[in-house]
């Protein structure tokens, strides 16, 4: 068994405008990623990348209909499942 060939695991940083994926892991402290659940921000919720600041950090995305701003720092920890990463603009 192996990963579907049309789904990327990357890693949240890595997603351009547009791009979505779900979540799939947190790299972060627990008390880190018990502040992040609090914004919708877990396993298995859908995440896209809206846009960044005009010197690239920190950069939006959008759960659940709500924007939320993450530093690099933060979001490097993020892993999403990507499908289909050669739709994106």
């Amino acid at each position: 068994m192996g990963l579907n060939p049309e789904l990327t695991r990357t890693r949240l940083t890595d997603l351009g405008p547009g791009q979505s994926g779900t979540i799939d892991e947190i790299f972060l402290p627990p008390e880190a990623q018990q502040f992040l659940t609090r914004f919708g921000l877990y396993p298995g919720m859908e995440i896209r990348f809206s846009r960044s600041a005009p010197m690239g950090d920190p950069r939006t995305y959008l759960v659940d209909g709500a924007e939320i701003a993450l530093r690099s720092e933060t979001a490097q920890q993020i892993f999403v499942i990507q499908s289909h990463p050669e739709d994106a603009p």
